[in-house]
């Protein structure tokens, strides 16, 4: 997503530098975004994370002239504007684990870090939050303390040349007729993303489970581990309707 900011910018004129630890090579149509690589471990995450974060600072304090807008996509502690793309990591924790578990992982460094960077943003009164839903801004509001008016809410947008035309409806339906099995010609059900447990997949199944007539399906797509929700499937009893 930064790169394709930095892009779009860069196409209506802006001058744009990409601060990041590496780019991969790739052939690009647009010009390239001039880029300043910084150098950081990879062994140790909480290691790697915090030393980005000091480096970019630098790089922005040093930059002459000066930025007028840093603009950050990954965990840093200095910017303008700070893009929660998936909300805080407090959250995160509060979501996807038990108490138990939450107070077990907040000693772990990695989420120490990155949970003492993140208060240190959303406590600086200086710094705007960028949040791509409704959902994601509320919960900044209400358990992390930031003020209403220092969020700005921007959906992530759709690329309407390649999702507005008819093309994007015939490539599911050929999707569809590959994939699905002959008899399940009822409703598909799509659920895209990863964070399962955070989106909502148990209250997916659950609406299958009541779904009486049995002909609805669901297919669901992302990088979570899908060995807990084929058992809870197994237990709701609609392992066969989920893919």
């Amino acid at each position: 997503m930064a790169w394709q900011v930095a892009h779009e910018l860069q196409s209506v004129g802006e001058d744009v530098c990409v601060i990041a630890r590496d780019a991969e090579a790739r052939p690009e149509t647009r010009p390239a975004v001039p880029t300043h690589l910084v150098s950081v471990p990879t062994f140790w995450q909480p290691l790697r994370v915090a030393r980005f974060s000091r480096r970019a600072a630098h790089v922005q304090s040093s930059a002459a002239p000066p930025f007028d807008i840093v603009h950050s996509f990954s965990r840093t502690r200095h910017q303008h504007l700070y893009r929660a793309g998936g909300g805080s990591h407090a959250d995160y924790l509060r979501r996807n684990y038990d108490p138990m578990g939450r107070i077990a992982r907040q000693f772990s460094p990695r989420h120490r870090t990155l949970l003492a960077i993140e208060r240190a943003v959303f406590a600086d009164v200086d710094q705007r939050i960028q949040c791509s839903s409704k959902l994601v801004a509320d919960v900044l509001v209400e358990t992390c303390g930031v003020a209403r008016q220092r969020i700005a809410l921007l959906p992530n947008g759709v690329d309407l040349k390649r999702f507005g035309s008819g093309s994007h409806r015939e490539a599911a339906a050929e999707v569809r007729s590959r994939e699905a099995p002959p008899s399940g010609r009822g409703p598909l059900w799509l659920f895209p993303g990863s964070g399962w447990r955070r989106k909502g997949l148990d209250r997916l199944l659950q609406a299958l489970a009541h779904e009486s007539a049995r002909t609805h399906r669901a297919w669901i797509v992302g990088r979570d581990d899908p060995r807990p929700w084929q058992r809870r499937a197994q237990q709701l009893g609609v392992e066969d309707r989920i893919r």
